[in-house]
């Protein structure tokens, strides 16, 4: 179910909930309890045509659902082409120069004594020759990893991880490029290292997102145990995260904030969450998620939206939720996305 984006300047002052709203053909509009004491209330202006709302108490969770006929063509710019979705692709390459490419009818692999494998136990290769083990995702990408100590790893599009085929020393490391959710399987005598770019992550066993694209502010959001940082520029004070607080690196220095952990890692579940977000970050998301370049004019890279969407849903569908409020328009060209004013 979709959750409308909204763009900051459409809110106003002193009222405590926040209108989200779903794009299918029926559009749901929801009432968001966890953000209804910081957020400020929406004018909608409603088209003059659009068929009467009914107000629906849904379950436990005190969200209210209001559907609406959505008539939203006098908005946008018609939409020629469409773009799917991101699925599972992935290459894994060895250490003595193997490359597979990874079936994206399979859900993940694990790496183990017997060699690479799928999650339903097919071999993929052996591993006796190979001390080291690769897998990266293109745009449009994203797979599941099992690594040799149990550890379960997410990797979002763009993104590589690098790893032992057999963790044998003192440490468990591993190297990233891009964004990864960790599960690190505990065990206190051989710590779990995590080295993205500038920084080094140093855990026993817990839960963890990282989000260290190249050219980017790195990201280190805890989502239960504990982990402790190290920069390049300062390894000898690091800093230790509590759940629900995240680590930003930039210029060498280490920036400490409180945010909603689940918010970082919904991608997992296959849904963007954009909490108070430029849309030029934004834009980065669905450029990886994708697999387009996106342009648009400078001006309207700094508005800033809530939305929650489903990953799984065609380009045009997340860009109309996008644009609801600010009344942007899209043409789609293949893999060329313009946004227009």
């Amino acid at each position: 179910m979709f959750r409308e984006a909204m763009s900051k300047d459409a809110l106003e002052s002193d009222v405590s909930e926040t209108i989200l709203i779903d794009i299918s053909d029926a559009v749901e509009l929801r009432l968001r309890e966890k953000i209804q004491t910081r957020r400020k209330p929406i004018i909608r202006r409603w088209i003059p045509y659009a068929a009467a709302c009914i107000l629906v108490l849904v379950s436990l969770s005190a969200y209210f659902i209001l559907r609406q006929q959505d008539n939203s063509t006098d908005l946008y710019s018609a939409y020629g082409n469409d773009v799917l979705p991101g699925t599972n692709r992935a290459t894994i390459t060895l250490s003595d120069g193997s490359r597979y490419e990874l079936n994206d009818n399979k859900d993940g692999i694990n790496v183990n004594g017997q060699g690479i494998q799928y999650g339903d136990g097919s071999v993929i290769a052996k591993v006796q020759d190979a001390t080291m083990a690769t897998v990266a995702t293109p745009n449009g990408g994203q797979y599941r990893i099992t690594l040799p100590d149990g550890t379960k790893v997410v990797l979002n599009a763009s993104s590589s991880i690098t790893y032992p085929t057999k963790f044998t020393g003192k440490e468990r490391p591993v190297k990233l490029e891009g964004e990864a959710y960790f599960e690190v399987a505990k065990n206190t005598q051989q710590p779990f290292m995590v080295e993205s770019g500038t920084q080094t992550i140093t855990v026993l066993g817990t839960h963890f997102n990282v989000q260290a694209y190249p050219n980017e502010r790195t990201e280190t959001t805890l989502a239960e145990g504990s982990i402790k940082l190290n920069s390049a520029k300062d390894n000898t004070n690091p800093i230790v995260l509590k759940p629900n607080q995240q680590a930003s690196l930039q210029n060498g220095g280490f920036t400490i904030r409180h945010v909603d952990a689940t918010e970082y890692t919904a991608w997992t579940q296959n849904t963007f969450v954009f909490n108070e977000l430029p849309l030029s970050e934004i834009i980065k998301q669905l450029e990886r998620w994708y697999d387009v370049e996106i342009t648009y004019p400078p001006q309207v890279g700094t508005e800033k939206f809530y939305a929650e969407l489903p990953r799984d849903r065609k380009l045009s569908e997340i860009l109309k939720a996008i644009g609801q409020f600010n009344k942007l328009k899209f043409k789609i060209e293949g893999r060329r996305v313009s946004i227009l004013k």
